[in-house]
C-alpha cells in the first residue's frame, strides 16, 4: 500500500509542486546570528514568531532543542512593555494613580485611606485583595501579590482589574473602609512581553532582575538557561516557534508519514 501512496504523491508532483504546511505548534531553533528585530521579521516571514515560555515545561523542552554549542546566548521574543492587567488583558488605559508610579513597587494596590486611589508597592508586601470570577470577591487575607493572584487563579478567575471608574466605584462599595490601609489589584508592571502578542503567562526565569542595558531577553546558555536582557542590536541565534503556516511553491516536496521528519522528494 505505501508503494502504491508513494507513486501517487510522484505522479501528482509532475503538476504541482508546494511545501505542506509543517507542524504549528514545535519550536526551531535558527543557528543563524540576527539582530532581535531581524529574528522577530525571519520567524514571521518562515514560521510564526520568536518563541515564548510561558512554563517551565516549555523552558525545558528550549533548553533541550538548544543544547550547549551555539554560544552563551540565544533570542527569545520576550521583550520590554509597560503595565499590565495579571488576567493578560490589555483592556484600557485606565489608571487612577495617586502620583505617578515610582521604582518603590511593581504591584499596585488601592489606597482606602486616600479616596482609593492607586499605588505601585513592593509585590512583597502581605495585604488583602479582589478577586475577580463572574463579580468581585474580597479575600481579607494578608498574602503577597504573587500569592493572591496564585490563591485568585485557583479559586475564582484571576486578581481583579479596574478597567473604568464603573467597576472601580463598585470596587470602592465592597472594600468599605475596615480592612486596612492597601488592597491589591491585579494591576502589575511587567515591562515584558512576547512577540506573538500573547500575555499567556507571568512565568519569568531572570538570572537577576533586568537591568536598563537591553530590551529584549536571551537566554544564557552558559548559566543554567537563565534569561538576561541584551541590547537588541546584538547578532545571535534564535527560536522560532510555529511551523511554515502558508502553503508556497517550491522546488521540491516536503511531507510527513506518521512522523515528525520530513521526506524530500525533488519536483519532476
Amino acid at each position: 500500500m505505501l508503494p502504491f501512496l508513494v507513486f501517487v504523491l510522484l505522479l501528482m508532483f509532475q503538476l504541482f509542486c508546494f511545501v505542506l504546511p509543517e507542524n504549528q505548534d514545535k519550536n526551531i531553533l535558527v543557528n543563524t546570528r540576527m539582530s532581535w528585530n531581524q529574528a522577530q521579521l525571519y520567524c514571521r516571514q518562515h514560521y510564526t514568531d520568536l518563541a515564548s515560555i510561558p512554563n517551565s515545561n516549555v523552558e525545558t523542552e528550549i533548553n533541550n532543542l538548544i543544547g550547549g554549542n551555539l554560544g552563551q546566548y540565544i533570542w527569545t521574543g520576550l521583550f520590554a512593555d509597560n503595565w499590565e492587567w495579571s488576567n493578560s488583558s490589555k483592556m484600557s488605559s485606565f489608571r487612577n494613580w495617586k502620583i505617578a508610579p515610582t521604582s518603590y513597587g511593581n504591584c499596585t494596590a488601592v489606597d482606602v485611606n486616600n479616596g482609593s486611589l492607586w499605588d505601585s508597592l513592593s509585590c512583597e508586601l502581605k495585604l488583602p485583595f479582589i478577586c475577580e470570577g463572574g463579580k468581585n470577591i474580597l479575600v481579607n487575607t494578608r498574602m503577597s501579590w504573587n500569592q493572591a493572584q496564585l490563591y485568585c487563579r485557583q479559586h475564582y478567575t484571576d486578581l481583579a482589574s479596574i478597567p473604568n471608574s464603573t467597576v472601580e466605584t463598585e470596587i470602592n462599595n465592597l472594600i468599605g473602609g475596615n480592612l486596612g490601609q492597601y488592597i491589591w489589584t491585579g494591576l502589575f508592571l511587567d515591562s515584558w512581553e512576547w512577540s506573538n502578542s500573547s500575555k499567556m503567562s507571568s512565568f519569568r526565569n531572570w538570572k537577576i532582575a533586568p537591568t536598563s542595558y537591553g530590551n529584549c531577553a536571551a537566554v544564557d546558555v552558559n548559566n543554567g538557561s537563565l534569561w538576561d536582557n541584551l541590547s537588541c542590536e546584538l547578532n545571535l541565534p534564535f527560536i522560532c516557534e510555529g511551523g511554515r503556516s502558508k502553503l508556497r511553491w517550491s522546488p521540491s516536496v516536503h511531507f510527513a508519514l506518521n512522523t515528525s521528519e520530513f521526506f524530500i522528494f525533488p519536483c519532476m
